[in-house]
């Protein structure tokens, strides 16, 4: 029995002795104790981060911080330049090297590159007597800027010309030549601006243009509207822009947001963030209720403080040149699965660089790495960005089209966009009087689309309004031309040329048959998930 149990014991601890020994040899795991970093961005910068990705992604492809001017130098131009030499074109020419434009000159057909010339080289051209070529591709050199995608400034007369295999003149262009080009850059977000003087060549009153194709952030409109107010001449103007209009919010200083009244109290706590520079905003509520629930507690104040469920949104009408907003609706869409795979994305990415690769086949990953990226070094498959198709939502919110056009009537400069309950789910006998509480109808069904979900709420444009005329078009852009024989100027000759009144009416009726609706404001609402409490436990 002795022997029988000392052999068991000694056998036990053989065991042990070769398990610890084991374990000894095990080398221990470096990544242990290295935690995976956490998202910190608040909620407010991470849908910053997603609206300027797609803003930028729909904004359309005009680069910024580069441009481009070219100038007309046919004879057409000498007593336009003679008229304006100082101090209108010694000011735009300052600009446009003050912009680092990229220089064109426009002659005999071609567009010849200015890229050596200073800025006096090209203002001592500019004040030269006499210009023997009269063939500027005005068209040519549209069609060049809206291929580059560079803001531009155009100095011409906008007199264009056919031209026979020769590239030599043999008749004044009579059709809408500038058209398409107009239309081009209005599809791709930009804006034009056309200022006019007034001139004379020989008998005929002509003008003189300086044509700024620009971004939506107008930088270069911005300078050369600058010079021009302090030359001290009379110019006319002209804005051809998908969005004469401007958009802006009426909110407490300091205190902002939506549920704020003129007292500056809040009495929905919610949390917001205004971003003036993208036109949107965004708010999520307390821990307590959902989003819904607290919109429905709003309805309680409605006569008191607030106009609607979201207001204090205005637009500045005023500007009847170009099209015009005529009708808005609004668009609900669930962004969640695409707003959290976009910021998972943006997060691993932000975390930490990529593992290099190595040619064997060696995971290289450090301990950070390896929470985001698999062994062969590309991204794991939960923090790759992969656009989701974003869902309509029931349309349970609206634009009050009446409010909206009493509101243009009485102020265009403050038209106010008062967003509401669509009348299918609201009714306001549906108050409790005794709770103070209002109740939706359908509430069940919104619940389940809206409870813990990131909402999209965007107001756009559904219809334009004509605005400019075709007869006041004409006043600013008609213009008569000498007619052209054997390749001169005939001038005993004269002839009507509406191209650039058609160009522009053209480019305007298009843009009212536009079908895409433009967004002008978003607001971005985030619920809180399983926070909806019934009106039992209220």
């Amino acid at each position: 029995m002795k022997k029988s149990l000392l052999l068991r014991i000694a056998s036990v601890l053989g065991v042990a002795v070769m398990l610890f020994t084991f374990g000894a040899c095990q080398p221990k795991d470096p990544c242990k104790n290295v935690q995976k970093p956490e998202d910190n961005r608040s909620f407010e910068e991470q849908v910053r981060a997603y609206l300027e990705h797609y803003q930028e992604a729909e904004g359309g492809p005009i680069i910024k911080g580069q441009y481009a001017a070219y100038f007309d130098f046919s004879d057409g131009m000498e007593d336009a330049y003679k008229n304006y030499r100082e101090p209108v074109l010694k000011q735009i020419v300052t600009a446009a090297f003050d912009k680092h434009c990229e220089m064109f000159g426009l002659e005999s057909g071609e567009i010849v590159s200015l890229k050596d010339w200073s800025d006096q080289s090209l203002f001592n051209h500019i004040c030269e007597d006499k210009y023997e070529k009269i063939e500027a591709p005005i068209q040519a050199a549209m069609e060049q800027i809206v291929k580059s995608k560079k803001p531009s400034l155009l100095v011409s007369d906008l007199e264009e010309y056919t031209l026979d295999s020769q590239k030599k003149a043999k008749g004044v262009c009579q059709n809408a030549y500038a058209h398409d080009c107009f239309k081009d850059w209005l599809k791709m977000g930009g804006v034009i601006n056309f200022y006019s003087l007034d001139y004379k060549e020989k008998e005929l009153n002509k003008k003189l243009f300086f044509v700024v194709f620009d971004g939506s952030d107008k930088q270069l409109i911005s300078q050369i509207e600058t010079f021009m107010k302090t030359t001290g001449k009379d110019f006319d103007v002209f804005k051809l822009q998908t969005s004469p209009y401007r958009v802006y919010t009426d909110y407490s200083v300091g205190k902002g947001g939506n549920f704020i009244d003129s007292d500056g109290d809040d009495p929905l706590d919610f949390k917001y963030a205004v971003f003036e520079d993208l036109n949107a905003e965004t708010y999520y509520n307390t821990e307590m209720y959902s989003w819904l629930q607290i919109a429905e507690q709003l309805m309680r104040f409605r006569d008191e403080k607030f106009t609607g469920l979201l207001s204090k949104l205005y637009v500045d009408l005023s500007d009847t040149q170009s099209s015009n907003i005529d009708k808005l609706e609004l668009k609900v869409t669930d962004i969640t699965d695409d707003f959290n795979s976009f910021t998972n994305n943006q997060f691993a990415l932000s975390a930490v660089s990529a593992p290099e690769k190595s040619d064997d086949g060696t995971d290289t990953r450090d301990c950070v790495q390896k929470y985001f990226y698999d062994a062969d070094g590309e991204l794991s498959a939960e923090y790759q960005y992969k656009p989701v198709n974003q869902s309509a939502v029931t349309k349970f919110l609206e634009i009050n089209q009446d409010a909206f056009e009493k509101s243009r009537m009485s102020d265009p400069k403050r038209t106010e966009i008062v967003i509401d309950f669509n009348n299918e789910y609201s009714d306001t006998s549906m108050y409790d009087q005794e709770k103070g509480l209002y109740w939706l109808r359908k509430r069940e069904e919104l619940k389940d689309k809206v409870n813990g979900r990131i909402l999209k709420v965007e107001v756009c444009i559904a219809g334009r309004g004509g605005s400019t005329s075709f007869e006041e078009l004409e006043r600013k852009f008609n213009f008569k031309s000498y007619e052209i024989k054997d390749g001169k100027k005939n001038y005993r000759e004269m002839v009507d040329n509406r191209c650039i009144t058609n160009s522009v009416f053209g480019a305007l009726n298009q843009l009212e048959k536009n079908d895409e609706k433009t967004v002008i404001y978003t607001y971005i609402i985030k619920d809180y998930p399983d926070g909806y409490v019934s009106r039992k436990e209220n």
